[in-house]
């Protein structure tokens, strides 16, 4: 871009560009307490994100051996823990170390950047202190001078008017020679005033050319100057806070990415095989039940099929169809919905 000088372009404007410089260095302010605020969110995340893991790391302890093996096992799993619960471990653990660099990213967001930019901010408010001080002396030391022509015009023109009034005597006089050489004396003092008013009118123009052609420029350039330092150091501090969070991004996807290879690990069987271990025992298979006779009416097994009881079974069989027909149809129903 093309270099542009504010003392080249903007003319006896040094209280605008002052305001205009001052403006910069005060919304430093509103920079350092956004990354202030910034870091106390991000210290305020990471403690309940601590205490939220120091809560769930106790009820994991308390539920770790139900979870992993049943209410009664016959046997102890000891310090063991079932797959899904060592994943939910390492996902708690991951999440703390996550809060750990939650408060890294807050510390350097106090340390690195807030805090610096304070100094900054006062630093470069001593600069512009400076400028004010070089401005105000220059500007005083202008119109001290100007002062001073004003004050030799009025003495030239009490020159001239004494001038004419001596003048104007020496018109009524009778006394030519004394009346002359009051006038020689008058006339000599007001061409005196008059050269001294000439003198100061020259010395002042010099001044007032210096002061808003070389001065002044020179004191607008460096305002210019501080202010876009301010730009280029305020630059560098929203560049060195997305590089901060960009590296705290990049910590938090390995925590998180630590935490999908355990979850990858954890097969749905390992639990079951865990559970299947410690719960094994010395199971037998019930007897069947099988037929006894009456005590008093000795019989078979056999089934009885006269007539009489025959008509009896096929009844029952004839509603145990029904019935079986209906469930059957419910339940052909219930598969076609899913």
């Amino acid at each position: 871009m093309e270099q542009i000088s504010i003392g080249n372009e903007l003319k006896d404007s040094y209280k605008s560009v002052d305001k205009w410089v001052k403006s910069g260095l005060n919304w430093l302010t509103d920079i350092n307490e956004f990354y202030s605020e910034r870091a106390a969110i991000e210290r305020e995340y990471s403690n309940k994100l601590k205490l939220l893991c120091t809560e769930h790391f106790k009820r994991k302890a308390k539920n770790s051996s139900v979870l992993s093996v049943g209410d009664s096992p016959t046997i102890t799993p000891g310090s063991l823990e079932s797959a899904s619960l060592v994943a939910w471990n390492e996902l708690l653990t991951q999440t703390e170390a996550i809060a750990n660099e939650r408060s890294t990213l807050a510390n350097n967001l106090d340390k690195k950047i807030a805090s610096d930019i304070i100094d900054i901010q006062r630093k470069y408010d001593g600069i512009r202190d400076k400028w004010k001080l070089l401005n105000d002396e220059l500007t005083n030391s202008r119109d001290k001078y100007y002062e001073e022509v004003a004050k030799s015009k009025k003495d030239y023109d009490l020159s001239c008017q004494a001038m004419e009034h001596q003048r104007s005597k020496n018109e009524k006089s009778s006394d030519s020679e004394k009346n002359k050489l009051k006038y020689n004396k008058k006339e000599t003092e007001m061409n005196n005033a008059k050269n001294n008013y000439l003198i100061k009118i020259n010395v002042a123009n010099r001044l007032k050319d210096k002061y808003y052609y070389q001065d002044l420029p020179e004191i607008l350039d460096g305002l210019q100057d501080l202010n876009e330092a301010r730009v280029c150091k305020l630059n560098s501090y929203m560049l060195l806070s997305t590089s901060l969070e960009r590296k705290s991004f990049e910590k938090i996807i390995e925590f998180t990415n630590t935490v999908d290879e355990v979850v990858k690990q954890n097969l749905p069987m390992l639990d079951t095989a865990m559970f299947v271990k410690h719960n094994m025992n010395s199971w037998k298979e019930p007897q069947d039940f099988y037929y006894i006779p009456c005590s008093i009416w000795h019989d078979d097994e056999t089934m009885i099929v006269k007539p009489a009881e025959l008509e009896e079974l096929k009844i029952k069989m004839s509603n145990a169809n029904s019935v079986y027909d209906k469930y059957y149809r419910i339940c052909e129903n219930e598969k076609q919905q899913l």
